[in-house]
């Protein structure tokens, strides 16, 4: 009964995985500043497809540009420090600005979605790398930006192959006691706190072929991305 399950699952997932980004059933999806994001529905998921760029919450208040850290004022950086990438690659957001940053009727994606997202991808055999279900870094991550990698099965190797499920992760970096990582990594919040200091978040690197989970100090900046309620 279990193996009937799974097939049925599989072949579920399949078929809401080969409408592809552009055929999406979702709506785009649009944040407080206006900007306006496309979507992608994997599984029974409605996921933005491009880190958030917004300067606004949702309720309108401002997310003052970063000048240090904080773990309670809502701040956003540029990636790299460079102002030019928030187009492409979105801000990064301290914890308190990443709990309201996704517009009404969206919002910040928990622990638990998250592994309904990579669980949902790592059970589609098209999205696995080498037979290996964990190896779906490819499938999630964008076919430009990375930095290469000799390594097969990391979005760093023929990024010509990345993105077979249109989530187009890009390696926005991140922000603690510097800008590090961009170019080669990128990690997005999750809403699910460890403690009163931490948060987790889920990440891909150019030479890692798996989606990694870690909880980091929510004065950490990371990327957001937006799930539909």
């Amino acid at each position: 009964m279990a193996t009937i399950h799974r097939m049925i699952v599989t072949a579920l997932v399949a078929a809401l995985l080969t409408t592809g980004a552009a055929q999406s059933p979702c709506p785009k999806m649009k944040d407080t500043d206006g900007n306006v994001y496309p979507t992608v529905h994997i599984g029974s998921q409605c996921w933005t497809a491009e880190h958030l760029r917004t300067t606004h919450d949702r309720n309108g208040n401002a997310i003052a540009a970063g000048n240090g850290k904080s773990a309670d004022t809502p701040l956003r950086y540029a990636p790299n420090n460079d102002p030019a990438q928030v187009n492409t690659y979105g801000y990064l957001y301290n914890f308190a600005a990443a709990l309201n940053a996704c517009p009404y009727g969206w919002h910040l994606p928990s622990d638990a979605e998250w592994s309904q997202l990579t669980d949902c991808v790592s059970g589609q055999p098209s999205c696995q790398c080498g037979n290996t279900e964990s190896h779906v870094a490819k499938a999630l991550a964008s076919t430009k930006g990375w930095d290469s990698c000799d390594v097969e099965c990391t979005p760093g190797n023929t990024p010509q192959q990345n993105n077979s499920t249109g989530f187009s992760v890009l390696p926005a970096g991140g922000y603690g006691n510097s800008f590090y990582s961009f170019g080669n990594g990128s990690a997005i919040w999750s809403s699910t706190e460890l403690d009163d200091s931490r948060a987790w978040k889920r990440y891909i690197d150019y030479n890692l072929p798996h989606v990694g989970r870690s909880n980091y100090l929510k004065e950490g900046g990371f990327s957001v991305r937006c799930v539909k309620d």
